[in-house]
């Protein structure tokens, strides 16, 4: 039964009154004596006083205080209070009192003696009891005793919980069977009337005394004493297996004597007593959301990529050669495919040229070690698509914030409703999209954290089961292979250096001996060098020098046929050779012409034997070569004039043995100027001749 009860109280619960960021202010009355224990009737507040406004004979208490009668305060003016009701007024206690949402039915606290001839509150079982009152058309009824009365202990600080079309009372009580002083019960109120009550168990009453309950919402508030003299507040959130009781903080708190909390607005704002200032007082307060600026979307963590090689050689039309991808050890095909990780994770990321017909990796062109972690953000749990007028749950318990501790989450919903807590209950009740803002604040004093995020939900009187799934885009990265904060390679070629593929058939960190037996067979190939690549610190063995990665096929296809199985076609970059650069355009100093000559001055002959040079070594690079003129002249004989330069440089290079096939010539006359014609200086610069050295 106790449990039964929890979960029916926890079930529809949101967050608590923490404190902190609240304003708190005493209210102050026309009341002259103790005031506390207020609740909500419409647009008023009813609170008790100990205030001596009988003319009669007045009987104290035991502590020889004037009873407690019922007072009425409108919001509207916190500072005037007038007495509630005749009804409820008797020579005794009156009060506590708590209603029902529709303010006509009330419990409250009275002694169960309501007569003068018992002088003393304590003599002849005149303990405080619970009765219940109606309002009709003739006013409040005749206050009628609960059924579970009884002489020898008490019953008093009535809360009504209305849950499904079912009355729920919670009051404090000193009744046998316990677990301390005063205890927590409950009862229903049924058709035959009020259900025996009981205890609300050990997981909220103590040796102490639990007192005062009221709901905030469907959240159970209370006050204890059971680890100190002084009475703290208390909440429970909803139902969840294992949850603890909470307690308020400070402001909400003090180290007085603090109970009796109540809010309409899920504790943004409502009312609390405590003694703080000297004797027992109503204190209103209000939550004050902090400021949360330029919030970005949340980002879903899904690690959905399209992997691709920005940098990976073209293979031609070798039908044997596909690129494969090993991602830890998964494999897929072709230079560029999708593929989501199934977690956050460490991951090795190769990609391979292979040759399919003998099985064998043909060329490594790119490896990665790849880490791929949470975003750090707050995090909103919850439907994408939501039922119109259906309870969901909103949760921030997947935020993923390393490192910050003493977090608090504050909730906005279509910058109107404010929440405070890692989770709540929510019901949308309009339909369309609204917008879900969730904000944190932590760290200390010397790392401050503060973040926020949004979340777009859509509300919809047509929802389908299928559409509860939150939805997660497919993330696709472009530059570099993939993107993820960081870009992994080796050394690639760009726009201003040249890829050259050779094969890679031995490697050590020990300087090799080319004249063992296990490499008697490269002489019979292109020949073989040894390099020492410092970026690995490693020697290596490579065969053939080839401008085009297909064009190693076969050389590689006959190493591996030699029993050479870890052979692969490698690449290295060049920037230059012989001081002559490569893959990128360049003006030799010492070629130039006279004013109107196609002749090159004499002494270019140093700069054209290193192209020429360079053209030899590298046999599959081809050269363009633009000649260009000064101003001075028609446009037309100049890029006559143009043309014709670069053909007598062509003619040197042929001269030099170099294939006229290889070697492209172009005129562009004074079109491209780089300095001024202003000048002899700078008309000289440009009459120059411009260089490109590539792979076709």
């Amino acid at each position: 039964m106790v449990k039964e009860l929890i979960i029916l109280l926890f079930l529809l619960g949101v967050h608590g009154v923490h404190g902190q960021g609240y304003d708190v202010v005493q209210l102050n009355t026309n009341l002259r004596g103790p005031v506390y224990a207020a609740t909500y009737f419409g647009e008023n507040l009813v609170v008790n006083c100990h205030q001596k406004d009988r003319i009669t004979k007045t009987i104290y208490d035991e502590a020889n205080m004037e009873p407690s009668d019922l007072y009425r305060i409108n919001t509207s003016d916190l500072s005037t209070a007038n007495q509630f009701d005749e009804a409820f007024k008797t020579k005794f206690n009156d009060g506590p009192i708590c209603f029902n949402t529709s303010n006509n039915f009330a419990i409250l606290s009275q002694n169960l003696a309501s007569n003068e001839k018992s002088i003393n509150f304590e003599n002849a079982g005149n303990h405080l009891g619970l009765f219940e009152s109606t309002l009709s058309n003739e006013g409040w009824s005749a206050p009628l005793q609960l059924p579970f009365n009884n002489e020898d202990y008490i019953n008093t600080h009535p809360a009504i919980l209305e849950l499904e079309g079912e009355l729920i009372l919670v009051f404090s009580s000193n009744r046998p069977n316990g677990f301390g002083g005063f205890d927590l019960w409950w009862s229903k109120k049924t058709v035959s009337g009020w259900s025996e009550p009981v205890n609300l168990g050990g997981e909220i009453n103590t040796k102490g005394n639990e007192v005062f309950p009221t709901f905030v919402r469907h959240e159970l508030y209370f006050s204890s004493d059971f680890n100190n003299t002084n009475l703290d507040i208390y909440h429970i959130p909803y139902f969840e297996k294992n949850k603890t009781i909470k307690k308020c903080l400070i402001p909400i708190n003090s180290e007085f004597d603090d109970f009796s909390l109540i809010s309409k607005d899920d504790g943004q704002s409502g009312y609390f007593s405590s003694n703080r200032n000297g004797e027992d007082a109503i204190f209103s307060f209000d939550f004050i959301f902090p400021d949360f600026n330029n919030c970005d979307e949340q980002i879903e963590d899904v690690f959905c990529y399209t992997l691709y090689e920005e940098y990976a050689a073209e293979i031609g039309e070798v039908p044997s050669l596909i690129y494969q991808w090993t991602i830890n050890d998964v494999k897929l095909e072709g230079i560029e495919v999708d593929y989501c990780f199934p977690d956050v994770g460490d991951y090795m990321i190769t990609l391979d040229i292979v040759d399919t017909i003998i099985n064998e990796v043909y060329s490594n062109q790119a490896s990665y070690e790849l880490t791929l972690q949470l975003t750090k953000q707050p995090y909103i749990t919850c439907p994408d698509t939501i039922a119109l007028n259906s309870i969901t749950n909103l949760s921030a318990l997947e935020s993923h914030l390393p490192g910050v501790e003493n977090k608090e989450f504050y909730w906005k919903i279509d910058d109107e409703i404010t929440f405070i807590g890692n989770e709540f209950d929510f019901s949308f009740s309009t339909l369309g999209n609204h917008q879900i803002m969730l904000g944190v604040i932590g760290g200390d004093d010397e790392n401050p954290y503060k973040q926020c995020v949004t979340k777009s939900v859509y509300i919809t009187d047509r929802l389908r089961s299928n559409e509860l799934a939150t939805t997660t885009p497919v993330i696709k990265e472009g530059d570099n292979a993939f993107v993820n904060d960081e870009t992994y390679s080796y050394e690639r070629a760009s726009d201003s250096t040249l890829a050259i593929y050779a094969i890679e058939v031995y490697s050590s960190k020990e300087e090799i001996d080319t004249t063992s037996f296990e490499f008697r067979n490269l002489s019979k190939n292109c020949g073989y060098r040894l390099e020492y690549v410092e970026s690995s610190d490693e020697f290596v063995l490579l065969v053939g020098e080839f401008g085009k990665i297909e064009d190693a096929h076969d050389t590689w296809k006959e190493l591996i046929a030699q029993g050479y199985d870890e052979a692969v076609v490698t690449t290295y970059v060049i920037e230059s050779y012989n001081n002559i650069k490569l893959n990128q355009e360049f003006v030799l100093e010492d070629v130039y012409f006279d004013v109107g000559s196609s002749d090159i001055i004499k002494g270019a002959h140093e700069g054209l034997d290193s192209i020429a040079a360079t053209l030899e070594r590298f046999p599959f690079l081809v050269v363009d070569i633009a000649a260009h003129t000064d101003s001075k002249g028609t446009s037309a004989s100049n890029l006559k004039l143009s043309y014709a330069r670069a053909k007598s440089v062509k003619n040197e290079l042929i001269e030099r043995g170099i294939d006229k096939d290889r070697i492209n010539i172009e005129g562009l006359g004074e079109t491209l100027p780089v300095a001024t014609n202003e000048t002899e200086e700078g008309r000289k610069k440009n009459r120059r001749v411009e260089f490109k050295l590539y792979v076709p």
